[in-house]
């Protein structure tokens, strides 16, 4: 749990100086990282300090990325909706997220005694954080530093986005 603040502590830091996008690639990157560290390190049967480091670091910074993205995903998800629909749209985030943390552990089960390793869950893990990570860009929205729409009418008129030729308004 201690290396959990240690997330929340860089998630607080790298949510106020990156843009969400980028915060949110940063994140999905260093946890794909950490995840093949991980992988790399406990797929060797020998028992040697570097081995045993990688195993380490992956395992730490899963914990420490995965924190800090948790952060950084539910405050960009809060703030991609209008007023009225915040709190709704915040718990359905919420809600698909503790669904998904309670399936995890019976996939991996799943996963491990079908495939006799822990490599395929952690990898397919991995694959579709670099898909996600991939898929950052095609995010409506970037709203670091963006006065929140009020109505789902001013979205329309609001400057909540930055279109790819660096002109204010919604991408097309």
């Amino acid at each position: 749990a201690l290396w959990e603040i240690v997330g929340i502590i860089i998630a607080f830091t790298v949510g106020l100086a990156m843009p969400r996008k980028t915060a949110i690639k940063t994140y999905l990157c260093l946890s794909v990282t950490s995840l093949i560290l991980f992988c790399i390190g406990g797929s060797v049967d020998t028992d040697n300090f570097f081995m045993e480091a990688i195993v380490k670091l992956g395992y730490y910074g899963t914990k420490v990325f995965v924190s800090m993205g948790y952060i950084i995903v539910y405050q960009y998800a809060t703030e991609i909706y209008p007023t009225p629909a915040r709190i709704t749209g915040s718990a359905l985030n919420m809600a698909a997220g503790r669904i998904a943390s309670m399936l995890a552990p019976l996939v991996y089960e799943w996963t491990a005694e079908a495939t006799g390793s822990f490599l395929p869950f952690f990898l397919s893990i991995a694959t579709c954080m670099t898909l996600n990570a991939l898929a950052v860009d095609w995010l409506r929205y970037e709203t670091s530093g963006v006065a929140l729409s009020e109505h789902a009418e001013d979205e329309e008129d609001s400057p909540i986005s930055d279109t790819p030729s660096g002109e204010k308004g919604k991408d097309l």
